[in-house]
């Protein structure tokens, strides 16, 4: 299924596609698939964003965004950046708060076998070639 989204009725909504917001924006659009949640209310906006911290806490930053220089740097997203885009939609799934806890913990769980694997693939290939 094809994820569909929309900003038009976040306020301001084409700020929030133009160079210095895009990356948020498009981090969040993507990032409703691993919270569990469709749309950004006013309602949810602090649920959203606990979501999305606990997230980024367990995996990484989710985006990157530009700085004064025009650079773009690894960043974190903030309670802000989801108020910012109230009204944001999607047709992603939805998951209770038990249920997206289990998926973090699918996804970390995962991400440390993986982490484990890289470490002794690189640990092996030093030792082979040494």
């Amino acid at each position: 299924m094809a994820l569909h989204w929309s900003i038009e009725n976040c306020e301001n909504y084409n700020e929030l596609i133009d160079d210095n917001n895009w990356g948020v924006t498009n981090a969040l659009i993507w990032t409703t698939m691993v919270v569990g949640l469709r749309n950004i209310t006013a309602d949810n906006a602090d649920e959203f964003f606990a979501r999305v911290d606990a997230v980024q806490k367990a995996t990484g930053q989710l985006c990157h965004a530009v700085d004064d220089k025009g650079v773009w740097n690894p960043y974190m997203i903030t309670h802000a950046d989801i108020v910012r885009r109230i009204g944001l939609s999607t047709n992603s799934v939805s998951m209770t708060k038990t249920q997206f806890i289990k998926h973090v913990e699918k996804i970390s769980e995962f991400n440390s076998k993986k982490i484990k694997s890289l470490y002794d693939e690189a640990l092996n290939s030093v030792s082979v070639s040494a």
